[in-house]
């Protein structure tokens, strides 16, 4: 904009400065040409995502450098608006993230909760409540149960349980035999359960005499069933060992919405679920007394930590 600011008052020269250069949506830059250049700069401090007027000139400056310096070769997207202060705060300060994760499994976890609070309510289910005690005592039966079929370490095991106490205890089980369970919510469409199953192919399908109908004929083994409970009456319920299971060992296998294409299983290891909730513990801190809503449909990913995160930590687990 070259415009002609030579004012003069009487025998005084004096120099002309804009204080804005109208309304600005996002960012304005201005330069203009007088005795040198002039750079304006007018930011609109209400847009969103629009840094300071002070960050937008320093890059602005960052470009004009790189266009003074660059080759007739140089492809414009190679230009850098980081300077070299700037770069190494963004790139190296503030990923600078890195924290020891605690070298343990799920199943480790949670039976450190059992010794210290075995007699604390662990999940409250249709108005039941559980111990810490009675669902690890349950959950070590159907444990010793999955075994004998064969489930150990990378194993999956699908999981098609109505909301409720059984749910909790068949999850715990599966991961105390060294599996990695597969949530199968009874409510999804046939259709989709039989998709699922084909595709994770489990060594065992854990269903309900209800939840069954929905399944393939002849996949599940039925946890309620007269013949399950009397197998289950003469197992131990103490405490499974499984020496060979690993933090880096998936932990679940959840399958994505499918909105894009064919739903898509991802394994998730023990040590990623830990890395969580253990960050969650030290931001948020739960205590004896307080109660986690398991409220999130079991097929979606965020049923994870409401289902554990209370069960690590002595809290009480409440199945909406």
């Amino acid at each position: 904009m070259p415009f002609d600011y030579n004012l003069r008052f009487g025998g005084l020269t004096a120099t002309a400065h804009n204080l804005s250069t109208g309304p600005v949506d996002g960012i304005r830059i201005d330069v203009y040409a007088r005795s040198g250049l002039q750079l304006n700069v007018d930011v609109n401090p209400d847009a969103p995502d629009v840094e300071s007027p002070a960050h937008v000139t320093r890059h602005y400056l960052n470009a004009l450098t790189w266009l003074a310096t660059a080759a007739p070769t140089d492809r414009l997207a190679r230009a850098d608006l980081l300077d070299a202060e700037e770069r190494l705060r963004v790139v190296s300060g503030w990923n600078d993230t890195a924290v020891e994760v605690v070298p343990a499994t799920l199943p480790e976890l949670f039976a450190g909760q059992v010794a210290r609070t075995p007699d604390a309510v662990a999940v409250v289910a249709e108005g039941v409540e559980v111990s810490y005690r009675e669902l690890d005592a349950r959950a070590n039966r159907l444990a010793r149960l999955l075994m004998s079929r064969g489930v150990g370490p990378e194993s999956l095991v699908g999981v098609c349980l109505e909301r409720g106490a059984d749910l909790v205890v068949a999850v715990l089980a599966v991961l105390k035999a060294g599996g990695a369970y597969v949530p199968l919510d009874p409510e999804y469409p046939a259709g989709r359960l039989g998709a699922m199953i084909e595709d994770a192919a489990p060594v065992v399908v854990l269903a309900s005499q209800v939840s069954a109908g929905c399944l393939p004929e002849g996949t599940a083994v039925l946890v309620d069933a007269p013949e399950t409970l009397a197998e289950l009456a003469g197992l131990s319920a103490d405490a499974v060992d499984v020496d060979l299971l690993l933090p880096g060992h998936p932990a679940y296998v959840i399958f994505t919405s499918g909105s894009t294409g064919r739903p898509k299983g991802v394994v998730v290891s023990h040590a990623g679920v830990v890395n969580r909730l253990v960050w969650m513990q030290e931001r948020f801190g739960l205590g004896g007394d307080d109660r986690v809503l398991l409220k999130t449909p079991f097929g979606f990913d965020v049923s994870v930590w409401e289902l554990f995160w209370p069960l690590l930590w002595g809290a009480g687990l409440v199945v909406a």
